[in-house]
């Protein structure tokens, strides 16, 4: 008796612990709904979306698995252009990728475009068209380093409505024309890719719709450095410039280029050098240039900025002067010349000093006849007698004694 109450108690509790567990399996066969994904972007709301009962679930068989919806863009290879259709027990199954351009009505997204710019300023955006009125739809940008997501670029939405329209008041009879997304930030240096997503969901259709770019392949480049143009010639203007900076090192036949001057522009690939050979020499010019890839490169095909413009002054011929090399030359020659003069008098003055003449009234006087003419007498000769004295002195004796 004993044996057969513990049976039947260990029985109860295996059947109580079975449904338990088909209960917790079933909540995870539940669909998940489109606010379960958080959108790092503006939601747009176009119109009303159709929900399933939960008791639609309870349907689904227990041993059916169910496709993983997608969680972080940058680790999955195989994102691109996913589609979840609604079966018919509730439950978001993916269906084949072909399949993505009947999602909502929508045409095929070839309108989305990312670019990177020299200032690491990303742009993005994408533009559908046919969405329904029933239908949530937003966008966002993940930045990715290999399999890590390192940032996430904010965008917004914009539903522009077609026929039916009426003004935007988001009613239900609104017939949506077109979507467009525009995303803006900045990416870091060491990103290697950029995935671009847009989710819609109608009432039975969830669509994710994603584009991955390589940064090498969306790098806008800085317009060609150094230009410096020069003329080589009368008529012949010469343009050098330096090599653009990428991020990936490319060889000079793999720039596309454009040279304006003045107001016509000149297309070509390669080289770091262009000769104008029909340049007006009597005239000034304008030079500026821009670049990108070209087709046969990895790289952006979008055009750089142009550069700034670079003036270049008319041609002057070797043997034409100068206006002020002329002037110059007819002020000083006779300067030089005068200077020249100046120097021989003075140095003739020096060598052969003039003679000084009489005053003007000596001068007259002289030459008149009737100047007295004075003879002057002669000296009587005075003769001077020298008397010589002589005296004889007498000797005194000295005295011995004293």
């Amino acid at each position: 008796m004993v044996q057969c109450l513990v049976f039947t108690l260990l029985w109860v509790c295996a059947v109580a612990l079975h449904a338990l567990g088909s209960t917790e399996r079933v909540s995870q066969t539940t669909e998940p709904s489109v606010s379960m994904t958080a959108p790092t972007a503006e939601t747009v709301t176009l119109g009303p979306i159709e929900t399933q009962s939960p008791d639609t679930h309870t349907h689904q068989s227990l041993e059916e698995e169910q496709e993983p919806l997608p969680s972080d863009p940058c680790q999955d290879d195989e994102l691109d252009k996913r589609v979840y259709q609604r079966d018919s027990d509730g439950v978001m199954q993916l269906v084949q990728g072909e399949d993505y351009k009947n999602t909502c009505n929508l045409a095929d997204s070839e309108q989305a475009h990312c670019l990177i710019y020299p200032t690491n300023q990303l742009n993005c955006s994408w533009n559908f068209h046919g969405l329904p009125n029933d239908s949530q739809s937003y966008a966002s940008v993940f930045v990715c380093k290999k399999t890590e997501r390192i940032s996430s670029v904010d965008c917004v939405t914009e539903a522009i409505g077609g026929q039916g329209a009426q003004g935007g008041t988001g009613k239900a009879d609104r017939v949506v024309g077109h979507v467009s997304a525009g995303c803006q930030g900045s990416v870091d240096n060491s990103a290697t890719s950029v995935i671009l997503t847009f989710n819609v969901s109608c009432s039975d259709v969830w669509g994710i719709y994603t584009h991955t770019y390589q940064t090498n392949d969306i790098d806008v480049l800085c317009p060609p450095p150094n230009i410096n143009p020069s003329w080589v010639r009368e008529g012949v203007l010469l343009v050098k410039w330096g090599l653009p900076s990428s991020r990936l090192r490319s060889k000079t036949s793999c720039f596309h280029y454009q040279l304006q001057i003045n107001d016509q522009v000149r297309e070509f690939k390669g080289g770091l050098t262009y000769n104008e050979t029909n340049a007006d020499p009597t005239h000034s010019h304008d030079v500026k240039m821009r670049v990108k890839k070209s087709n046969s490169c990895r790289g952006s095909q979008h055009w750089s900025s142009w550069s700034n413009t670079t003036k270049v002054a008319p041609f002057e011929s070797p043997n034409q002067l100068n206006s002020l090399v002329v002037i110059g030359i007819a002020l000083g020659i006779p300067m030089v010349l005068l200077s020249l003069l100046l120097l021989i008098r003075l140095q003739r003055e020096r060598l052969f000093p003039h003679i000084p003449g009489p005053p003007l009234k000596i001068k007259h006087l002289l030459e008149r006849d009737d100047q007295f003419q004075f003879v002057p007498q002669a000296l009587q000769s005075k003769f001077v007698e020298e008397i010589t004295v002589v005296e004889e002195a007498k000797e005194t004796p000295v005295n011995l004694a004293s």
